[in-house]
């Protein structure tokens, strides 16, 4: 049974979790098995038993992680999806088997080396880095843990990680194959590199009538024109009611007084200032800038600040400490105040800009106070219509009698397919821009009307497909052009695959490469230095990989990326420096070793689950989910 589990939890979610469940043992997340509960265990193994309930709790605890860390749209059925419930019940399961294992080596842990470890975690300590009783039990609480609880399961988490760390203990990389595999990753090579551009095979001639014909009739699924669908459709947008919404005065200017604040320009001040801490100071200093000293300079020399550190932009009265504000911003542009005093101490401020509060006037917004207030009846409106509009339908009326009873649009499309697009291949204009109507279109069948749709902004659509054409090879008469493009591009293609594979016979028998290139008129150039996942214009990934196969002399020949294709020759070979005991090669050794330990830990897992028998009420797994 755990083994299905497994197939279906091959995936990169659940493997990260596996690190998380299997080798971490977090607190919060350990198995919790109860013996004694009145309706059948969700799964039994070693003797405990699995509620659906507390299956249903660790779910959701960890549901709600995911969801904290990917956001609310990780929803439930997502992370079923993803085969995370059935992960989450197999290592509870798992978890059962590593505390009977546990249980029958006798490792258990002590109170006092749990209550260590609570006080040394730094989740629960305070700003002083202080264990915080308080900090505790909150986490507690949030959990839904009693601390007796919290300190059961604390004890299985840290057994189980002893029994772990013996399992793992010595799985070290062997330093050779950590430098083996070090050498293969950094290796770098270089190579000389001959281009070979699609004009070097010269101009291909026109292709005879039976050529294309063949080649028509060999690529008809190049040339088959899609499904495409005529239309007919009728809109109710809100924008479109609008136009012939007029409200009157008293409405305008009730709402220019409703809305006042938003059409309040907010007074704004960009000002030097400087703080001085008592008025003696503050008041020499003003005497001086009043002499006709630079204001910058005079605070430089009284407080030590820069002409920088003086300025504020965009400062608005609130900003500003309430005893001078008021003072602030009767100042005029350029004049400086005399000193003022708040709780910071005595102020000198120069204005350098000002923006003055201003209430824009009832006829500089009426345009759009109307517009907005037509709109919002409109769409009000709009509802309504859409229920008059059903009721007409209902009656038997077609699309062009609604249209003309209720003054809507009427549109027509000549033909569109599953992309939007129309006969000619390009976008059909005009046509609503949500998803959902094409997907109408092609669920209604022909001479049928689809129900009526509300958009996304806030208007309806209800359409009729008239007719269906459907998918078919076009004549090659009406896609000449496209045939001959399409053939020219295969020639090309497949003669310079030749031209290069005989150019690359001639070099690997030991002719230079710029003797190759010589009566084409092309340049050998040098690669830089390149590891195994490069790639540029030139050089595929392919060509890499072909690179990295050979020694030096070596030549290889693949399509380049940006066109054409490319003669490598292997150049030279670049091991990195062994004797460098870089991050980088000590990284590679650590991750080596900790391989290892999970794969020794999930073969330990393996045997565990073979020896200990498990049931699982797959029924009532299921019906969890169908509850919610």
């Amino acid at each position: 049974m755990l083994t299905s589990l497994r197939k279906t939890t091959g995936n990169w979610f659940t493997r990260i979790f596996l690190f998380i469940l299997v080798i971490s043992f977090a607190v919060w997340g350990v198995a919790d098995f109860v013996t004694n509960t009145a309706e059948p265990p969700l799964a039994r193994v070693a003797g405990a038993t699995i509620s659906a309930q507390e299956f249903n709790n660790d779910f959701r605890r960890e549901l709600f992680r995911l969801q904290q860390q990917y956001g609310p749209e990780f929803s439930t059925a997502k992370a079923r999806e993803m085969g995370f419930d059935r992960e989450v019940l197999r290592q509870k399961l798992v978890g059962i088997m590593f505390d009977r294992e546990s249980e029958n080596l006798s490792l258990t842990t002590a109170d006092q080396t749990i209550a260590q470890n609570i006080r040394e975690n730094a989740s629960y300590r305070d700003s002083l880095g202080e264990f915080d009783k308080n900090i505790f039990q909150r986490a507690l609480n949030d959990n839904g843990f009693t601390e007796k609880e919290y300190m059961r399961r604390a004890r299985m988490d840290m057994t189980r990680r002893q029994l772990i760390a013996a399992i793992t203990a010595g799985t070290v990389a062997p330093q050779k194959l950590a430098a083996t595999l070090y050498s293969l990753r950094e290796e770098q090579r270089t190579a000389d590199l001959l281009h070979i551009p699609q004009n070097a095979i010269g101009k291909i001639p026109n292709p005879a009538d039976a050529e294309l014909e063949a080649f028509h009739k060999a690529n008809e699924a190049l040339f088959t024109a899609p499904e495409t669908r005529s239309v007919t459709y009728v809109t109710l947008r809100p924008d479109d009611l609008a136009e012939g919404i007029t409200p009157d005065e008293k409405d305008l200017r009730e709402q220019y007084d409703a809305r006042l604040a938003e059409f309040t320009v907010t007074g704004m001040r960009n000002l030097q200032q400087f703080v001085l801490p008592d008025e003696a100071a503050a008041k020499a200093a003003h005497d001086k800038i009043k002499a006709g000293k630079d204001f910058a300079a005079v605070a430089r020399q009284a407080s030590g600040m820069r002409e920088k550190e003086l300025e504020l932009v965009e400062v608005t009265k609130d900003l500003l400490p309430v005893e001078i504000a008021e003072a602030v911003f009767a100042l005029k542009e350029r004049e400086v105040s005399a000193p003022l005093k708040s709780p910071l101490g005595w102020h000198l401020v120069k204005i350098t800009a000002a923006r003055q509060e201003r209430i824009q006037p009832f006829e500089e917004v009426r345009k759009t106070i109307s517009e907005d207030l037509a709109l919002a009846r409109a769409t009000d409106l709009a509802v309504e219509r859409a229920n008059q509009l059903e009721d007409a339908r209902a009656g038997g009326a077609s699309l062009e009698e609604t249209a003309k009873e209720f003054g809507l649009k009427l549109h027509t499309i000549a033909g569109v397919d599953r992309q939007g697009n129309g006969p000619d291949g390009r976008p059909v204009q005009n046509m609503p821009m949500d998803p959902q109507f094409i997907t109408d279109v092609f669920d209604t069948d022909a001479g049928s009307e689809s129900d009526l749709r509300e958009n996304k902004d806030g208007g309806y659509y209800v359409l009729r497909v008239d007719n269906v054409t459907p998918s078919a090879v076009r004549p090659l008469a009406d896609v000449r052009n496209e045939v001959t493009a399409a053939w020219r591009a295969q020639k090309t293609g497949e003669k310079l695959e030749q031209l290069s594979g005989e150019m690359l016979k001639a070099v690997q028998a030991g002719k230079p490469l710029p003797e190759i290139a010589r009566p084409l008129n092309l340049k050998v150039t040098k690669s830089p230095a390149f590891g195994r996942s490069f790639t540029d214009e030139q050089m595929s990934a392919a060509l890499a990989a072909k690179l990295f196969t050979g020694k030096p002399g070596d030549s290889f020949a693949e399509p380049a990326p940006g066109g054409g294709y490319v003669i490598a020759r292997l150049h030279e070979i670049r091991p990195p420096s062994l004797t460098d005991k870089s991050d980088a090669a000590a990284k590679v050794g650590r991750d080596l070793s900790r391989n290892f330990s999970e794969d020794v830990l999930a073969q330990y897992q393996s045997v565990l689950e073979r020896r200990y028998d498990v049931e699982i009420n797959q029924d009532r797994l299921n019906s969890l989910f169908e509850e919610q």
